[in-house]
């Protein structure tokens, strides 16, 4: 995937062109982060692949607590379910169609997505500490499918820090609805 950038830059300080094509910025704030995916969700551009990982719980770590799921945006339903384990959180929250998603607090750990929009790509990495948050912008000749199984294979075979608790899982495009946050 790195292939993909001619340029990395940490602690990026934002001023003059916002993320110029084939950068890739690293320890940006989430806010900033979300500013730029919400953004970018508009016009019906597309979410090409996301993953959660196993970076900071393990799957069947007990980590209880209620989802609180939104069904709706004038006036929304909302159901709470108990849950043990970040398994549990993500069987119910990739197989129940949500309003708001809500990264952080629904799967307590780190999640990747690859976005197109228009002929561009975009890579926006949610890490969980908040302030360590990546965010990429690149153009490429390769085939969309080309540029998916590059972000795969990063992910799933080079990214070492994505398997230090257990094999990273993709999030389902279904699961992205409304306003993404943290």
């Amino acid at each position: 995937m790195l292939k993909y950038f001619d340029d990395y830059e940490e602690y990026p300080r934002v001023t003059g062109e916002i993320l110029p094509l084939g950068e890739l910025w690293d320890y940006v704030g989430t806010p900033f982060l979300e500013g730029f995916i919400n953004k970018s969700c508009i016009g019906g551009n597309t979410i090409l692949r996301a993953y959660v990982l196993a970076r900071y719980t393990e799957w069947d770590e007990e980590c209880e607590g209620t989802i609180k799921q939104y069904k709706g945006s004038e006036v929304p339903e909302i159901t709470s379910t108990l849950v043990k384990t970040k398994q549990d959180r993500y069987d119910i929250l990739t197989t129940k169609p949500n309003y708001h998603v809500h990264l952080d607090s629904a799967f307590m750990d780190d999640v990747i997505i690859l976005k197109q929009m228009d002929n561009e790509y975009w890579v926006f990495w949610f890490d969980r500490d908040c302030s360590d948050s990546s965010l990429g912008r690149f153009v490429s000749e390769d085939e969309t499918e080309v540029v998916v199984k590059e972000f795969d294979r990063w992910i799933l075979d080079d990214l070492q820090v994505a398997r230090e608790r257990g094999e990273p899982k993709i999030i389902p495009n279904e699961y992205f609805k409304g306003w993404i946050r943290s």
